[in-house]
């Protein structure tokens, strides 16, 4: 089960692979909660690339409690040490810088489309603060 939840993550994590037998082992390694059930935890965990920054931070950082014997401890410091050598958790924050600069660029291209017939090609966007030009002296 350790090779197939790395699988899932070195995979992207995509929706397609996600199923009950990933999210019931998941839902009880490294502290995660089962949010009700196999789509609250999507949701919550792995629906976005924020959520997906996320879900790789609490793994790095759970302290990984129980024996062996007991528990899934041994395979979740396994995964942990994959996860932090890989450092996957720095790619997926690339990733949202990427995504943030992408819907911005698109923002400002709409946005200037909108108002660009405001200010002549070349004039600057802001009207002058210059209180000479704006009458008050």
């Amino acid at each position: 089960m350790g090779d197939t939840i790395l699988s899932f993550i070195a995979r992207g994590m995509p929706h397609s692979a996600w199923n009950k037998r990933l999210y019931r082992r998941l839902s009880n390694m490294f502290g995660f909660i089962a949010h009700y059930d196999i789509n609250g935890f999507w949701e919550e965990q792995l629906s976005t690339t924020q959520s997906r920054i996320a879900f790789l931070e609490q793994i790095e950082a759970y302290p990984c409690w129980g024996q062996p014997t007991h528990t899934w401890s041994d395979v979740e410091r396994a995964i942990q040490n994959r996860l932090r050598a890989a450092r996957l958790a720095d790619a997926y924050r690339s990733e949202l810088r990427r995504e943030k600069e992408r819907t911005e660029r698109a923002m400002l291209a709409a946005l200037s489309a909108k108002y660009k017939h405001l200010a002549p090609a070349g004039a600057p966007m802001m009207p002058s603060a210059d209180p000479v030009q704006l009458g008050l002296f």
